[in-house]
């Protein structure tokens, strides 16, 4: 939606981009919940993981609106586990 609204209408691009940023803080506290109890690796920018991981969704979101391919879906699925697994502390 952001791409084929941005520069059409400021007000739903803003609205839009409040919705982005207020999902990537979400999973920014889990990460920083997970930090705390000692679950994934201090080191982890908490900021820069969610918002990656926000972005792979609405990426994903956006190919698979176009082309309804499963695999797109199944791939992306997969790499966002392999991603998260890769935060788990050692």
């Amino acid at each position: 939606m952001l791409i084929e609204f941005s520069g059409q209408d400021a007000t739903i691009t803003q609205h839009i981009l409040q919705g982005f940023h207020r999902y990537a803080a979400l999973i920014e506290s889990w990460i920083e919940e997970a930090k705390a109890k000692q679950l994934i690796d201090a080191s982890v920018n908490s900021k820069e993981a969610g918002h990656f991981i926000v972005c792979a969704f609405y990426g994903t979101t956006a190919l698979y609106a176009a082309a309804k391919d499963q695999t797109i879906l199944q791939q992306t699925t997969n790499q966002l586990q392999h991603f998260v697994h890769s935060l788990r502390k050692q």
